[in-house]
């Protein structure tokens, strides 16, 4: 009885032991390596990651061949600063002063090339176009005759759209001379035109020094005198010729 219990256990033992061919042909993982399952789920989150990373990629790249593309913002004009501003000369002046310095010019040419009998005029200075010095000879027939009456004429930037400031510089007794030897003459006031150079101003003061115009008089004194006493009027221009000829 005792060996025949034996030899049962035995063929049960033997029985567990036996594996089944499909159980045989499966390779045991080895030590490190991942179950079928495991590979499969690991195979599925890397293409998860990969296809989540070539999105990104794709999305950065795109970003920046459109920021590529996109022209950047012009730069702001800087502001002019103030001392630049101000230094600045504004066209209109700057026109003006070269046609007023082309313009006496030609009349200084005027001047040398056929002066006015009796007259002359030229700059007082060679840095300074705009002042001239200037000197009549007294008509001949006149009270004035033989005498030299110098002049300073002072032309604006304006030139010849405004006319020069005229005056005397040595004594003149005139009706038409204020007593600060300034003037009083249509053609370089109310009257003036840009077609008036400087040889007509000195003939026209010229031809005034002969003929005067006692009803506009800027000497009251000369006016009256010239009306109501020519002979004492001729007497008084005389001495002054004679005292213009003493330097």
């Amino acid at each position: 009885m005792d060996a025949a219990a034996g030899d049962a256990g035995v063929a049960e033992t033997q029985k567990a032991q036996v594996t089944t061919p499909a159980e045989a042909a499966a390779p045991a993982a080895a030590p490190g390596e991942t179950s079928a399952g495991d590979a499969a789920a690991n195979n599925g989150a890397a293409a998860t990651a990969s296809s989540s990373s070539s999105t990104t990629t794709t999305a950065g790249a795109a970003g920046a061949t459109a920021a590529a593309s996109t022209p950047p913002a012009p730069a702001p004009a800087p502001a002019p600063s103030a001392a630049a501003s101000s230094s600045a000369p504004k066209p209109s002046s700057a026109a003006s002063l070269t046609a007023s310095t082309q313009r006496l010019m030609t009349d200084l040419r005027e001047m040398h090339n056929e002066p006015p009998e009796g007259c002359s005029a030229a700059p007082a200075n060679e840095s300074n176009l705009y002042v001239w010095n200037a000197s009549i000879i007294g008509p001949d027939e006149s009270p004035w005759e033989g005498g030299i009456y110098g002049l300073r004429l002072h032309f604006p930037e304006q030139y010849p759209s405004k006319p020069p400031k005229v005056r005397f510089t040595c004594e003149l007794f005139h009706p038409n001379v204020y007593s600060d030897g300034t003037l009083c003459l249509d053609i370089i006031q109310d009257q003036w035109s840009p077609i008036y150079t400087t040889s007509t101003i000195l003939t026209s003061i010229q031809s005034l020094l002969t003929d005067p115009n006692p009803n506009s008089p800027a000497n009251p004194e000369a006016a009256k005198l010239f009306v109501s006493e020519p002979k004492e009027y001729k007497k008084r221009v005389r001495r002054i010729a004679a005292k213009s000829l003493e330097g």
